[in-house]
Order: structure tokens, then C-alpha cells, then sequence
């Protein structure tokens, strides 16, 4: 079952199946991961001289087969956020290092965005389950 693989349900045996709840780790582990991810992401679309590199960029299909991957998941708990929180968490600095074509500085901008989500995602989850409205 897909949703077993991808770690969406916990499986007990001769039970049935649970939503796996969310813990601290998995927040630290996925907001690392993205960073690693969508930094390079950041970096390169900065850094593409035209079309022609951005194109070949978006051929990368390892790359957006596993940002696809973690997206759904940041889905899950940007919901869970917003249903707490009602505010999103800003990208700041991100368009105008872009515009600029500062790869260095897009992926600098990308990781501050999200070491921000991840803290405000650690402090909701961190102290109690979230109290969804």
C-alpha cells in the first residue's frame, strides 16, 4: 500500500492502519532535507544564463521527483499550520536574490525561509499536539 510505503499510515497487525502522527524528528528531517533540495533548486535557477538552462533544469526529474515527494508532505503540515496559525510564512529575500541571478544568495534566502517555517512548524508540534480550529 502506497500510503504504508510513504509513511502516511502506521500498519498494526491484525488491527488495521493509523495516520502516522507527526513528531519533532520528522519536521527536523524534512525541513533539512528541503533545504538541501529546494537550496540547490534556488541556486541554479538563479544562476541559469536564459531559457535554454532553465529548461534543462526542469529536466532534472530525480530532482523533482523527490521535491514532489517532500512538497506533499510540506503540504500536510503547512495545513496543519495554517489551521493553528493563519498566517503564511514569508520567502522575504528570495525574489530579488532570483532577479538578480545571485545563486549564492537565492539558496541563502531559500534556507533562512526554511529554517523559519521549520521553527515555527517545531514550536507548534514541540510543546502539545496542535489544536486544530
Amino acid at each position: 500500500m502506497r500510503l504504508h510505503q510513504d509513511r502516511w499510515l502506521t500498519r498494526f497487525p491484525r488491527k488495521g492502519f493509523l495516520v502516522t502522527p507527526i513528531s519533532v524528528r520528522d519536521i527536523l528531517d524534512l525541513y533539512q532535507f528541503r533545504k538541501l533540495l529546494e537550496g540547490f533548486a534556488a541556486e541554479q535557477v538563479a544562476s541559469a544564463a536564459g531559457p535554454a538552462e532553465l529548461a534543462a533544469l526542469a529536466g532534472n526529474q530525480r530532482v523533482l521527483d523527490q521535491l514532489g515527494l517532500v512538497l506533499a508532505f510540506s503540504r500536510r503540515l503547512d495545513t496543519l499550520y495554517m489551521r493553528v496559525e493563519h498566517s503564511w510564512i514569508p520567502h522575504h529575500d528570495l525574489p530579488e536574490a532570483l532577479e538578480r541571478h545571485d545563486g549564492p544568495g537565492s539558496s541563502r534566502a531559500m534556507a533562512a525561509h526554511l529554517d523559519h517555517g521549520r521553527d515555527c512548524l517545531v514550536k507548534l508540534f514541540g510543546t502539545t499536539a496542535p489544536r486544530l480550529q
